[in-house]
């Protein structure tokens, strides 16, 4: 199906390079705060960096990937990737690393990620019929979760073998390699045949989303579900050192079993990509998400057996590549071509908010332990999603 198509195959495939590096950058920088810090606070604040420009630059990026070739974007954010891998193994060959340096590097994938993918999203449509555009938005959330599965348990590997220094090297040969497959890619122009001022056509996206009942739903929902559930990942160092006692390997495997469950959760929804009532779907998997969420917190208070958290983790994976899906793929059908990079773009704001949740859920942690602070992360992501599914027909009736 969509991977037939060679120019989506070439996406793809870079996708599964990119996500990887951008995976392995989030391992080890974790790693490397903690264990240089001994803070879970510092944690937050590093992983929470990413969120700054993510939702200062994700609107005027959606604008762009609007207006210029979306290939040369990509390539664009890409140079930046290899940029902070090469400069943070330097600054390890050179045995100045520190928690800022690592605090920096969090602030440029954040630049990446507010450049590079709203503007990949928006650009599927352009290489797959539109027979083939659920199934290539399923297939890019297998992909990601392919990558969360398989990254953190090699950069936790690597770091045995050859340190901390040796991932930040191959991550840069794997964006040497992202760069030349975006390469490959057909010139990707804008959908747009008048352009107004910069600033004109920033307004006019959030004026179409205002526009659209069903879009603004989408991306409360959204919003909700993400902000609550993915800042799991920035205090997993705590659990794996402090509540589980695994050390490294052991907090790859946590990273790994979540990204093992989203590849399952990712082959499901792409078998039932023609389902009906996927607004039902969306809510239910967030309220599946917010219970894994509280569940996980309770055995690791409780009963701190590690293979019995995995069990846990390993849902909660699952669950969070069929809201991806969901989303994305009811965005991109909902919204006008002319729009979809500036549309996308608002969606990845809320995708932005997710490390700067991580700074009060370090504070928390650091004040009351990990599973009470998320604890009170899944209550309020239950009481959210069940308030708009009892109180919002419009979402209820998205098919």
């Amino acid at each position: 199906m969509s991977l037939g198509q060679p120019a989506y195959r070439n996406l793809w495939i870079g996708m599964l390079l990119q996500g990887g590096g951008q995976q392995m950058a989030v391992f080890t920088r974790g790693y490397l705060v903690f264990e240089l810090t001994g803070s879970a606070t510092l944690l937050g604040i590093v992983a929470g960096a990413m969120s700054l420009p993510i939702v200062t630059l994700g609107a005027f990026a959606g604008v762009l990937a609007d207006r210029m070739d979306k290939r040369r974007m990509m390539q664009m954010a890409q140079a930046l990737s290899l940029v902070s891998a090469l400069g943070l193994g330097l600054a390890m060959t050179m045995g100045v690393m520190t928690w800022v340096y690592l605090l920096i590097a969090a602030l440029a994938q954040g630049v990446v990620i507010a450049f590079l993918m709203p503007t990949r999203q928006a650009v599927i449509p352009q290489l797959v019929p539109k027979e083939y555009l659920t199934n290539a938005v399923a297939l890019s959330s297998m992909g990601m979760s392919i990558t969360w599965m398989v990254a953190p348990a090699l950069a936790g590997g690597l770091i045995g073998v050859i340190g901390a220094e040796g991932v930040f090297y191959v991550m840069a040969g794997m964006h040497v390699c992202v760069i030349v497959l975006t390469g490959f890619l057909p010139p990707l122009g804008n959908a747009n045949e008048a352009r107004g001022s910069f600033l004109q056509d920033l307004a006019d996206g959030f004026r179409y989303v205002r526009s659209m009942p069903e879009i603004r739903l989408l991306l409360l929902l959204a919003f909700s579900a993400t902000l609550f559930s993915e800042p799991l990942r920035s205090i997993l160092p705590v659990f794996a050192k402090e509540i589980f006692d695994v050390g490294s390997g052991g907090l790859g495997i946590m990273l790994s079993t979540m990204g093992a469950g989203g590849v399952v959760g990712a082959v499901v929804i792409a078998g039932a990509s023609k389902a009906e009532r996927r607004g039902i779907r969306l809510i239910l998997a967030g309220l599946l998400t917010g219970t894994m969420l509280l569940g996980f917190s309770l055995v690791s208070s409780l009963a701190p057996v590690f293979w019995l958290g995995i069990g846990f983790l390993a849902v909660i994976g699952t669950t969070q590549p069929v809201r991806m899906t969901l989303n994305n793929s009811l965005m991109l059908d909902y919204a006008d071509p002319k729009f979809r990079g500036r549309v996308i773009s608002i969606l990845f704001l809320g995708m932005g908010l997710v490390p700067a949740a991580a700074i009060p859920l370090g504070i928390l942690t650091d004040a009351f332990g990990a599973p009470l602070a998320l604890a009170a992360m899944a209550g309020c992501m239950i009481t959210l999603v069940g308030t708009l599914f009892v109180s919002s027909r419009v979402l209820r009736s998205i098919q």
